[in-house]
């Protein structure tokens, strides 16, 4: 017997996308609502203001949206560009914000390990030159520079940041 969907299976899909556009900072429309999960404007009403009422959530014109202080400091979109930055992008299929979610929940990150290259821990003095460099590039400067490697020193003098 094929199995299908009964009011009791969309319910959990909805709380968790209601859930995560809360934590999103969105503020949400009951009536949107209603029409994209195929509910009545009824049932998304108990779900904000009853099913979440521990969340406190506050209504302004005429929707419904977590307190500011609530919201957690980062959000999916600082953590693609976190992962963007760390050059960790390609390593994960996608990088959607139930992705990351999983990948950040510490009964699943166990089973998600990546060790990335080697690198070596800036000194206060390396930091300061490190941000010298970012200054540089930040203004679109040319510089030169030259560091030791085991096969010896490398030295480059004309090296132009990419093109913003």
């Amino acid at each position: 017997m094929p199995l299908r969907d009964t009011p009791h299976d969309k319910l959990p899909h909805r709380l968790t996308q209601i859930l995560d556009r809360l934590h999103q900072g969105e503020t949400l429309d009951p009536r949107a609502l209603a029409e994209e999960f195929h509910v009545s404007l009824r049932t998304v009403q108990r779900d904000l203001i009853e099913r979440f009422a521990f969340l406190g959530l506050e209504r302004v014109e005429g929707g419904y949206r977590l307190e500011p202080s609530r919201l957690g400091p980062l959000g999916s979109t600082d953590l693609e560009r976190f992962a963007c930055l760390a050059g960790i992008q390609g390593l994960y299929p996608v990088l959607t914000s139930g992705f990351l979610r999983e990948l950040l929940d510490s009964r699943i990150a166990s089973a998600l390990l990546v060790k990335g290259p080697n690198y070596e821990a800036l000194d206060t003095a390396q930091t300061r030159t490190f941000r010298q460099l970012e200054q540089h590039i930040l203004r679109g400067e040319r510089i030169g520079f030259r560091y030791r490697k085991d096969d010896g020193e490398k030295r480059y003098a004309d090296v132009a940041p990419f093109p913003r």
